[in-house]
């Protein structure tokens, strides 16, 4: 009975705080230009990447030991990861320090000087400094170009540990922690002052065994339980794996982060709706994503100080199902999750990486048996854009406590989702490796011991989805694993064994939320 109150209170709990939460956000007034009604894609010049004294130092000593051209590999890895399709890249031919009020300033005067003479403008801007070196050419790139982007380096550390094992080997491992940061400037052409547009900040830092390749790159502490294959490998192809990896989760968090700025995030208007869908004038070559989250937005009218204001008030959510190609077929579908989406309304892309944490109670009635589960999820068409909708990866501890046991559960598996509106079935399979706990009788001794359990666990979930970052679950199937017969004790030095039955199968119920936070 007590049991029962506590889950009708939190049930209530949550309902009322996303109910609060909901219709908070449906309030928010978000601006959009109002001379825009789609996206239109936006011209950026990349100048060169800035790197610290002390990550070049360590630099130039990789070059020197080994031949290999740090900078030249982290800036031409971090350039194609972080450089988005829906833009058109220029790079220019600039080198030293470059000042960038000096190059505003260099920009204006090629304009203004262009629109008078432009062969002699060319002629011109073609000079020679001593710590920057600048050509017409290059000039004339940055004034055609909407905004000029670079890369920062703030940190790069790498670190090296020797754990042994129990067979008196030593495992070794590299970590590689980057911090970056993304500038994107424009110039103002009436002042020749540098606008700063936004500063993207990121870091991300992963942990790689020597000769340890993980099947599925997980970010890091995720990549944990990933499965992986032992294979031969130097320390140097370690580090560059390890360095890999860390740039793929930040050019990730770059992408994200970049999409929430006003002048870069998509957006077009809702063309028709049909059978639950929302079509819409955004394709692959502008960057949507397989499973993308987009808001629906409706534009309204209030007076302030009189007069009379436009702005913009969230509707509905959608999720963006067949990518239109943008050659012979122009518009997206968008599946309604929630809320509504008519013509004329705009859908507004919401980025998330789809990663996020899923706390759970349990129930198992057979065994009279509570316990609490903290599942890490992720979202492998977002994550990874897989052309394979609604598939998520999830894993994390469990702890079931039945009578005079304590299981320690560790568990991996998918889940296939499957929404009607905001109604989502989700079949989903895990693996289970389950560690029990219990006490044993010997005589008048009474020991703690042991033992261990594999088995699989089958089930089916409902979701109600609320927004992108938040769904109620409630979860029924069952856990078929490995029958315990033997326990086992240690004192001191020595191994004990004793005879005690337990079957951990059972039907279960699971209910909680998710919450995205990536």
């Amino acid at each position: 009975m007590i049991l029962y109150s506590l889950f009708r209170f939190l049930l209530g709990f949550f309902l009322m705080s996303v109910f609060f939460y909901s219709n908070f956000l449906s309030l928010v007034f978000l601006a959009y230009s109002q001379n825009e009604t789609k996206y239109t894609k936006k011209s950026i010049t990349y100048l060169r990447m800035v790197f610290p004294d002390s990550a070049k130092r360590f630099s130039d000593g990789v070059d020197f030991l080994t031949g290999f051209n740090l900078f030249s590999y982290l800036e031409k890895n971090i350039r194609e990861a972080v450089e988005m399709q829906r833009f058109d890249y220029n790079p220019v031919n600039v080198s030293g320090n470059v000042d960038l009020k000096t190059l505003s300033k260099l920009v204006k005067q090629y304009v203004d000087e262009v629109k008078v003479d432009r062969a002699k403008a060319e002629a011109k801007m073609d000079w020679r400094f001593k710590d920057l070196v600048i050509t017409a050419e290059d000039i004339k790139k940055i004034a055609e170009s909407a905004y000029i982007y670079y890369p920062e380096i703030r940190s790069f550390s790498v670190s090296i540990a020797f754990l042994p094992r129990r067979d008196g080997e030593i495992d070794k491992f590299i970590s590689v922690n980057i911090a970056l940061v993304v500038h994107y400037w424009r110039v103002d052409f009436d002042t020749g002052e540098p606008i700063k547009v936004a500063e993207i900040s990121v870091d991300h830092g992963e942990s790689v065994k020597v000769g340890r390749i993980d099947l599925v790159p997980l970010p890091f502490p995720f990549s944990l339980i990933s499965p992986s294959v032992e294979v031969p490998e130097t320390s140097l192809q370690a580090f560059l794996r390890c360095s890999e990896q860390v740039i793929y989760w930040l050019a990730r968090k770059v992408n994200r982060e970049t999409r929430k700025i006003p002048d870069f995030s998509l957006f077009a208007p809702v063309e028709s709706v049909s059978f639950g869908s929302a079509f819409a004038p955004l394709t692959k070559k502008d960057g949507v994503y397989l499973d993308s989250d987009f808001e629906v937005l409706e534009e309204f009218e209030y007076l302030k100080n009189g007069e009379k204001q436009k702005s913009k008030k969230r509707v509905g959510w959608v999720r963006a199902r067949d990518i239109a190609d943008g050659n012979e077929k122009l518009s997206s579908s968008f599946q309604i999750l929630s809320g509504s989406a008519e013509i004329g309304q705009i859908v507004s892309e919401y980025p998330l990486l789809g990663i996020g944490l899923s706390p759970f109670g349990i129930y198992i009635p057979e065994k009279s048996a509570i316990g609490f589960s903290l599942l890490a999820n992720i979202s492998l068409p977002r994550a990874f854009s897989l052309n394979l909708s609604e598939f998520y990866l999830f894993g994390g501890p469990e702890i079931v406590v039945p009578k005079d046991w304590v299981e320690l559960n560790a568990l991996v598996g998918f889940r296939k989702k499957f929404y009607i509106r905001s109604v989502g079935i989700n079949p989903e399979f895990a693996f289970t490796f389950t560690r029990l706990f219990t006490e044993v009788q010997q005589g008048a001794q009474t020991y703690s011991a042991y033992a261990n359990s594999i088995g699989i666990k089958p089930a089916l979930g409902l979701e109600w989805f609320f927004s992108p970052r938040f769904s109620l679950y409630l979860i029924s199937g069952y856990r078929l694993s490995s029958l315990v017969d033997t326990v086992y004790y240690e004192i001191g030095d020595l191994l004990f064994s004793g005879q005690k039955e337990y079957n951990p199968s059972a039907f279960f119920i699971s209910g909680g939320f998710d919450i995205t936070i990536w």
